[in-house]
């Protein structure tokens, strides 16, 4: 995967806004404009944390399974984090956010591009708190990190490798050669969206673990 490197930028996700070309990545040691969810804010130290964008041309997903994108980074995410974290309880809030000990260790921002009733363009963004061991007073969310939780700091190469750019691969590859859905890869998703349709009507807390879906 190509991947654009910038000490600092306004968001992963607006540099991608200009790029073209399937499985493009945008990372950054620092956003002034980093953003969530319903334009909220998302603070990070300068090379602390993984900021990171991914543009994917999944053709053949429905906008109405818009969802399976967010799904796929997620669990890539939670189950690298479980690797490093396996006793601390990683925990997913759908669709967007990832927890550790009941605190926030990573957003996820998805921007998509439709043509009729399909996807043709999905911006993937990542924050993902890894060695920042100082958070802000008064943020509405408390905040955690790798750091925090292991007492060490972590190789952010590495936690970027092992799950984040799997998913992304995932996610991009969605047809074959001749462009058309790859069917299995869709049936896949479909069936965990279904699954975990099933794990919200039964749980009483919006969290669940990996282990769930």
């Amino acid at each position: 995967m190509k991947r654009l490197h910038y000490d600092s930028c306004t968001s992963t996700n607006d540099m991608l806004k200009k790029e073209h070309g399937d499985l493009l990545a945008a990372v950054a040691e620092e956003q002034t404009a980093g953003r969530g969810q319903r334009g909220n804010s998302w603070y990070s130290e300068a090379g602390r944390n993984l900021l990171f964008s991914v543009l994917a041309e999944p053709q053949g997903v429905l906008a109405s399974e818009a969802f399976i994108l967010s799904q796929a980074m997620a669990l890539a995410i939670a189950r690298t984090l479980e690797k490093h974290l396996p006793q601390k309880g990683v925990r997913i809030k759908w669709p967007n956010d990832i927890y550790v000990a009941g605190r926030k260790v990573c957003g996820i921002l998805i921007e998509n591009d439709l043509q009729g009733k399909c996807l043709v363009r999905s911006i993937i963004g990542c924050g993902i708190n890894v060695n920042q061991t100082r958070f802000p007073d008064g943020l509405a969310v408390p905040a955690t990190s790798l750091a925090l939780e292991t007492g060490r700091e972590e190789d952010r190469e590495q936690v970027l490798d092992e799950g984040p750019f799997t998913a992304a691969f995932a996610t991009g590859n969605m047809r074959t050669s001749a462009g058309t859905t790859t069917s299995a890869s869709i049936c896949a998703a479909r069936s965990a969206a279904s699954r975990m349709q099933r794990v919200c009507l039964k749980a009483a807390s919006p969290m669940w673990s990996t282990t769930d879906i």
